[in-house]
């Protein structure tokens, strides 16, 4: 393969091993998750060459067929199928992939951010410290890789007339403050509080804090997203049974571990198998009990140093499954094995395998801490952090997990162009309103189901069943709103369906949420 200098690729991406020599990707350009580049035309049974330039961005589940030659500056939508030549400077979409807009310009790794690329023109330096990374053979998901930029070389690449303009202007929102709290703390070894933290206005300010002489970067994570325990060993299989009529049971813990068996019921089921629902706000539970059991609170007392309450905020769930939803079935015995770490002291990360006789699977889970700004108003949460008490039993990571990038991008992307169907939806208090007046996390998938079935067909459930689904979550709705759901994309692989869709707050056009789903039909 010929790989350019620092091209990013997704540990899930999958590059064409029967003719590697046939791809070559030009310099910084990124290729996200579960894109697949061919250069094997099995049709014709020949090798040919596929050729992607530089500064471009490979979108996430897109489709780049054999013989393909992208140009530079080129951005591929995410779930595009790419059958022919794309000219330099294009936005593609759609499958097949079709231009929506000509002659853009990108900087390093398709960005178009503006003061990105006023940074990259500038010649200032914004990747000090990011290592090269190379392709990955298909099936290696497990290999590490995806080299990153991190928030604290974005801010110590910023020229000095940047450096007294708000955070926001420069490009640091929300979520990128969180990072970047985490990695100002990991350079210094001691938390920051929050009176301290909520003072700061601009990049200066920050630049204050670090010790003289502090370049970049912080050391990329060598390891996979989430590390095994370093507790004993919880086994589902020498696990005790249920006693007769128990549905479920906690399994003896231990740190940042849990173990929880059910026997599958009607609760834990929909007429297509396993209620993703259920799972949803099963996998939640457990997260969440894990960080209320390691902070020694219950969750209603979970507060800010100023005494503000903090809820937990799940910003992206990631589903992979060998056997689709389906597979599991009434009477099957359910394990879901968790583990949790963290970055810094308010980002917290799980990962949960999920187990019966006939099907299994992995869940990531990224969360962090909000809090109300306005008492009550749901979009007014702005992010917290939690007290960490000494001898927490949630280990702290040395650099940012993969799945955080993943994020990132998903999140500076913004809303995707390309619409091919759009419906409203009005929120229902008695079931996707949660405890604390917060729409729920796990009413985010079901949404999307509810409306996509409206374009799909009203059948469609019994002819589909959720086999992976990647759900990033950027903003909470009131109670009484509206939310406007969107179809970007949908991609069919034989028996398998990939649908790309958004969720947006009527009110404001505030873009909620992100969701690529993969189904596969039913009786394949």
């Amino acid at each position: 393969m010929d790989i350019g200098t620092e091209v990013r690729i997704a540990r899930s991406a999958r590059l064409d091993t029967t003719n590697p020599r046939g791809i070559h990707i030009g310099d910084y350009t990124a290729v996200s998750f579960d894109a697949a580049i061919l250069s094997h035309d099995f049709v014709n049974y020949k090798h040919v060459e596929t050729r992607i330039g530089s500064h471009c961005l490979i979108g996430a589940r897109s489709v780049i067929l054999p013989g393909v030659t992208i140009g530079n500056h080129c951005i591929i939508g995410a779930g595009s199928v790419v059958v022919a030549d794309v000219p330099e400077g294009s936005l593609m979409s759609g499958n097949p992939a079709r231009a929506v807009e000509r002659n853009i310009r990108t900087g390093k790794w398709g960005i178009r951010a503006v003061h990105f690329l006023d940074r990259a023109n500038s010649g200032a330096s914004t990747t000090s410290g990011i290592a090269t990374t190379r392709a990955l053979p298909l099936g290696e998901r497990s290999v590490p890789s995806a080299a990153r930029a991190n928030s604290l070389d974005q801010l110590l690449a910023l020229k000095n007339e940047d450096k007294i303009r708000s955070l926001a202007s420069v490009g640091f929102d929300s979520f990128g403050l969180v990072t970047l709290r985490a990695e100002i703390e990991a350079t210094l070894g001691t938390i920051i509080d929050d009176d301290r933290w909520t003072s700061i206005s601009t990049p200066a300010d920050i630049l204050a804090m670090l010790p003289a002489g502090t370049a970049p970067a912080l050391p990329v994570s060598t390891a996979p997203a989430l590390p095994a325990s370093t507790g004993p060993a919880l086994s589902a299989a020498s696990a005790p049974a249920l006693m007769p009529g128990l549905r479920t049971a906690d399994l003896p813990r231990t740190g940042s571990r849990r173990l929880r068996r059910h026997d599958v019921g009607m609760p834990q089921m929909i007429a297509a198998g396993l209620s993703e629902s259920w799972l949803f706000k099963e996998l939640g539970d457990i997260h969440w009990q894990i960080l209320t059991d390691s902070l020694g609170v219950s969750s209603r007392n979970i507060a800010d140093a100023r005494g503000d309450r903090l809820y937990a905020t799940f910003t992206a769930i990631r589903l992979r499954l060998g056997q689709p939803l389906s597979a599991i079935v009434e009477n099957d015995r359910l394990d879901i094995d968790m583990t949790m770490s963290r970055f810094g002291s308010g980002m917290f990360f799980s990962t949960a395998s999920i187990a019966t006789q006939r099907a299994q699977g992995i869940v990531e889970i990224m969360s962090n801490f909000s809090k109300f700004e306005v008492p009550g108003q749901n979009t007014s949460l702005v992010r917290g952090q939690p007290a960490i008490p000494e001898n927490f039993a949630i280990p702290l990571l040395a650099a940012a997990p993969e799945i955080v990038d993943d994020y990132r991008t998903q999140r500076s992307d913004g809303a995707v162009e390309t619409i091919l169907f759009e419906t409203e939806y009005e929120l229902q208090p008695y079931h996707d309103i949660n405890g604390v007046g917060l729409l729920y996390f796990a009413a985010y998938p079901i949404i999307n189901d509810v409306c996509a079935r409206r374009h799909l067909g009203a059948s469609d459930w019994q002819n589909y069943t959720t086999l992976d689904r990647d759900t990033y979550y950027f903003a909470n709705s009131g109670a009484g709103g509206t939310i406007i759901f969107r179809i970007h994309a949908i991609t069919q692989d034989g028996d398998k369906r990939t649908v790309s869709t958004s969720l947006s707050r009527a009110s404001d056009g505030k873009l909620m949420a992100k969701l690529n789903t993969t189904h596969q039909r039913l009786g394949s």
